[in-house]
């Protein structure tokens, strides 16, 4: 669904007169689409950040928040990634 408010694409930086519609994630249609394709990649790979925001989303489920930034201080899980983990 287009964000009418957005003018330009948070990835590519392209307006939306050359790319069309932004998304309310503020992807344009071709950057959203290369992101789903790396996501469903690395969960299959179980390599990047996908799979670390996957596994810290499972333990976070199934632990709790506490338990898992305890892991993760711990070492337990790889270093901080690009985005904040609730609990820490």
């Amino acid at each position: 669904m287009p964000d009418f408010r957005r003018a330009s694409c948070r990835n590519c930086g392209q307006h939306k007169s050359k790319v069309g519609p932004i998304s309310w994630g503020g992807y344009c249609g071709d950057c959203a689409r290369d992101l789903l394709v790396a996501n469903i990649d690395g969960l299959h790979t179980k390599s990047g950040v996908p799979w670390q925001r996957w596994k810290i989303g499972v333990a976070e489920n199934a632990l709790g928040p506490e338990v898992t930034a305890a892991l993760f201080k711990a070492g337990v899980f790889a270093p901080p990634l690009d985005a904040p983990v609730k609990g820490r």
